[in-house]
């Protein structure tokens, strides 16, 4: 059937309709799906007529343990096709491929001039791939004294120059010399670059083959030979032979052989490891070569004890690992603060009461400062509080050091949640929340969606950079830089650790460079004693963000952010010199708990192994500070003495540090708006005073005034951090906890207004030589009492946050109004009797009037507490 397809007219194409062409869509979807099945039709065929092929290795005994593993891993994939493996030295294998029976020869050297000569003669085009390096390692027995020698020593045992031990330090016996065959790649390089192209020694035992080597020395205290890395470090883990560390010279380090120190080049005895093949390689032996370099190959090297082969990453491999990096730091970092905005959403009036129970216990400080930071998600976030509230005088200095204890042990929890093997869940779980974020019009339900939409991208952006850093643990080139950083020794430890502190210190967030350090450790990048040092440094690097929100800050602040400082570089500085202690703990540790609970010790050891000794350092560290907390006050008091300084340029204490806790920064703003009303009771307080006095009072007059104008910019400064706390993403509760804010400090800052209003008033009678008569000033005076009575019951209503003042405030509210009503009838009845003057009269109406819209205002803030407005 031939199908055939033109352009249809116009007239043609309305015979279609969208239905019919969607059917006829699917049926050729259909149809390509059937043929896709059939045998011959599908693209990839290695073998049309499905009979095996095969691929013959043959070659350098060292390699053999590896191409094994090789052929295992690969045929699981590719079972149609057969390898066979074979050794019998490098030197057997280029002779197979000279003679073309030999797909691909296994070479531990290169091929010489002569054997380069002869395949040209056989029409033989060698073709040379470095697949894997390798240490070539000294080996003795377990029970040698001997640790290390030198390359010439080395030399003088394998050409026969020193016979006996004793010569090196060991036993006075004689040395048991054992070598390669002739035909052996290992032969020719250990004699080309130890022994300078001496001859062995004529003692020298000949052993077939790395095995034969190793199970001699097992069996000779006296013995000393020559293997493979990958066969001397397993045989070493089961205690059967000792690898000597190998020095330049007398006076240079020794240098054990091992995969870090190859690749390096800081070992000596290393070489690579070839394949030849017969000119260009295709069908399966090319197959089976890009396999044995391709990631999955090359992380077999490393498991099989060998070195990686030197590959070059592309620009799309290298832009590709760069944009998976750093897109999932991007959405890790917006799942942290997703997951911080939520929580405090959810748990905003908790956070509001954490703060409040904050004494000077240090225990109960420390475990307030662990519990927010646990709710917060961020220890950053939670010290740049304290320095706030530390600058607005709300917090002492011991308190804030106990905080910030609490905070460094608070933080750790994020290890634990990423030590969680859900990754491959973050997209279904940042789907299945967002349509409830979405459509729900619960305020609970929405933000704690918002909660698990964060914690599905921590988990997404976590999974995104361990595929981003996978590559690097095939790149060689990498790992000889990240070599110069393992803690190998102390000063290796501290170069981890300020690795860790720098990133941190750029990043900002510890909990974002925790997570890079996971994601290396669990792709096999770095290993766990150079994770332990990374996180032990970003301790320290956390500390940056408190002390940026310090500049410029009170002297105290400054204090709260050194103490984080002083506390988190000292804790790293004891640790560290038991640093492999303190790791050593932790793996027992760790280990124990999986055995104990069951957990699966394959998934993510290392990853628990990094929480822990985060949550170790941390936990240990603030046990060795709680009790000198006082005496860290006293030090950062000598530190950082008072200085006086000009008068703040805002009258409240509300700080941009509030604005990352919108649920704490509300608590503070609640705080200025009962410092407003502490303010009017002073003022109507003084206002009193006057009236009763009738007398000039310059000094309370002006108070009156001084006091009116700092309400006026209190108001201010409320409306404008409340504004930028509204401006981010909050939930309704702290909206509405804004709202009756905003509206409080309105009729606050009005009650100020017309208190001073009396006052100017009383003061215009005064200039004007009227004196308010004996019965309207005592009417006055009276009225002036219950107003200020009642505004007191207002304001205990407002610290108490009492909801239900409103019935008791509109029974005395109306009570005020109708004695401010009987006053004015008693008034107009004296101005009949022709016993005032009209401007005194209007004055003294004023004042009545003035002390009923305090009323009102005050009344009002009683509807904002009971939610009625």
């Amino acid at each position: 059937m031939n199908l055939k397809f033109t352009g249809l007219h116009k007239s043609s194409q309305k015979r279609f309709s969208s239905p019919q062409f969607l059917v006829i869509l699917v049926i050729i979807l259909a149809v390509s799906l059937v043929l896709q099945g059939i045998p011959g039709c599908s693209k990839k065929q290695n073998n049309p007529n499905g009979e095996k092929s095969y691929i013959h290795l043959k070659g350098s005994d060292t390699i053999l343990y590896l191409a094994h593993s090789w052929a295992k891993s690969f045929g699981k994939t590719h079972p149609d096709i057969e390898i066979s493996i074979s050794g019998g030295g490098s030197a057997t294998g280029i002779n197979a491929l000279l003679e073309n029976t030999v797909d691909i020869c296994t070479s531990s050297r290169t091929m010489n001039d002569e054997e380069i000569k002869q395949a040209g003669e056989n029409n033989i085009i060698p073709n040379e791939l470095i697949v894997a390096w390798d240490g070539i390692a000294i080996v003795v027995h377990p029970d040698n004294p001997i640790n290390e020698m030198s390359v010439d020593q080395i030399k003088q045992v394998f050409t026969g120059e020193i016979t006996q031990w004793g010569a090196l330090g060991g036993n006075p016996d004689d040395i048991t010399v054992l070598i390669r065959e002739t035909n052996s790649g290992t032969y020719a390089f250990f004699q080309k670059y130890i022994l300078k192209m001496n001859n062995y020694s004529s003692r020298a035992q000949s052993l077939p083959a790395n095995s034969a080597i190793i199970q001699r020395v097992a069996n000779d205290i006296n013995a000393i030979g020559y293997v493979g890395l990958g066969y001397a470090q397993e045989a070493q883990e089961k205690n059967t032979v000792k690898m000597i560390a190998v020095k330049a010279r007398e006076n240079a380090p020794a240098i054990l052989p091992s995969v870090q120190s190859v690749m390096s080049e800081k070992y000596l005895i290393s070489r690579p490891l070839h394949f030849y093949v017969n000119g260009e390689p295709s069908g399966p032996t090319k197959e089976f070569i890009d396999f044995c370099l391709s990631p999955e190959g090359q992380q077999i090297v490393k498991e099989s004890g060998y070195v990686n082969a030197k590959t070059t990453l592309d620009f799309n491999s290298v832009s590709g690992m760069i944009f998976l990096v750093m897109g999932g730091l991007g959405i890790f970092l917006l799942g942290m603060k997703n997951m911080s905005e939520g929580m405090q959403a959810v748990a905003g009036a908790k956070l509001r009461k954490l703060i409040n129970a904050i004494t000077n216990n240090r225990l109960i400080a420390c475990g307030v400062g662990t519990l927010v930071t646990c709710l917060i998600q961020s220890s950053s976030v939670t010290t740049v509080m304290v320095v706030g509230m530390v600058n607005a005088g709300i917090m002492n200095l011991v308190q804030a050091i106990g905080v910030i204890l609490g905070a460094n042990i608070g933080t750790t929890i994020t290890g634990w949640i990423l030590v969680l093997k859900i990754g491959k869940y973050g997209l279904p779980l940042i789907g299945f929340s967002v349509f409830f974020y979405l459509f729900s019009k619960k305020d609970k339900v929405r933000y704690t969606a918002s909660l698990l939409v964060g914690l599905g991208m921590v988990f997404y952006g976590l999974q995104l950079m361990k595929s981003g850093f996978a590559p690097l643990k095939n790149m060689p080139e990498f790992e000889i830089w990240f070599s110069r950083f393992s803690p190998e020794s102390y000063f290796g430890v501290i170069k981890c650790c300020l690795s860790g502190a720098i990133l941190t210190a750029i990043v900002q967030s510890s909990s974002a460079t925790l997570g890079i350090t996971m994601a290396l450790a669990a792709t096999g990048v770095i290993d766990f004693p150079t994770a332990a040092a990374l996180v032990l440094g970003e301790n320290i690097g956390t500390t940056i963000t408190a002390w940026l929100a310090s500049l410029g800050a009170s002297p105290n602040a400054k204090r709260a952010s050194y103490a984080h400082i002083i506390v988190n570089i000292a804790g790293v500085i004891w640790i560290t010199s038991i640093f492999p202690m303190y790791i050593g703990l932790v793996e027992n540790v760790v280990s124990y708990m999986e055995n104990t609970f069951g957990l699966n010790p394959e998934t993510s050891h290392i990853e628990r192994c990094i929480a822990a000794t985060h949550t170790g350092f941390n936990v240990v560290n603030v046990m060795v500070f709680l009790p000198f907390i006082t005496l860290l006050g006293k030090f950062l008091n000598w530190l950082v003495p008072e200085k006086h300084y000009k008068s703040m340029p805002h009258l409240t204490f509300l700080d941009v540090r509030m604005l990352d806790t919108p649920a704490i920064g509300i608590q503070q703003s609640q705080k200025e708006i009962i410092r407003m009303s502490n303010e009017n009771s002073k003022m109507i307080s003084t206002l009193g005073e006057i009236i009763a006095r009738q007398k000039p009072d310059k000094d309370r007059e002006e108070n009156i005034f001084r006091l009116e104008k700092e309400l006026d910019l209190i108001q201010k400064e409320i409306v404008e951090f409340l504004g930028n706390i509204t401006s981010g993403n909050i939930s309704h509760d702290v909206i509405d906890h804004c709202r009756r804010q905003l509206r409080m400090a309105d009729e606050y800052e009005s009650i100020s207004d017309y208190i001073t209003n009396i006052l100017k008033l009383n003061l215009k009678l005064r200039d004007k030589e009227q004196t308010i008569s004996e019965d309207g000033l005592q009417e006055l005076i009276d009225l002036h009492d219950k107003v200020a009575k009642y505004i007191e019951l207002i304001n205990e209503a407002v610290r108490e946050e009492d909801d239900e003042i409103l019935p008791e405030a509109q029974t005395k509210g109306n009570a005020i109004t109708h004695l401010m009503k009987k006053y004015r009838s008693s008034h107009l009845a004296r101005v009949g009797t022709g016993s005032t003057t009209p401007m005194k009269s209007l004055m003294y109406m004023d004042m009545l009037n003035s002390y009923r819209r305090i009323k009102d205002h005050a009344y009002n803030i009683a509807e904002v507490l009971a939610g009625e407005k």
